[in-house]
């Protein structure tokens, strides 16, 4: 398992965040890692998530992910944002 830290801050002009929260999918379509995002100070949020850098054997180049933070406020409107996270192979085989 690798270690990947997300940060950022969620913010709503005029309107209160209500939840946040992550998902992680993967080029598999294998079930990945969810959970909730807990904001600081002016919306800002950092969190870890563990994802599996084993990959399928004829993937040479390393397993791809995306991790989604999406944000609900207090107006029933929600917004995500998503980044792409590539974890190499081990470059022994």
């Amino acid at each position: 398992m690798v270690p990947v830290t997300v940060t950022g801050a969620i913010t709503d002009t005029g309107c209160t965040v209500t939840t946040a929260a992550y998902a992680v999918t993967d080029e598999y379509g294998e079930v990945q890692p969810t959970g909730p995002v807990t904001l600081g100070l002016g919306g800002t949020y950092s969190f870890t998530a563990l994802l599996q850098a084993s990959r399928l054997g004829a993937d040479l180049d390393g397993r791809l992910y995306t991790i989604t933070v999406s944000a609900s406020n207090n107006a029933d409107t929600t917004g995500s944002q998503a980044a792409v996270v590539i974890v190499p192979h081990d470059q022994r085989h």
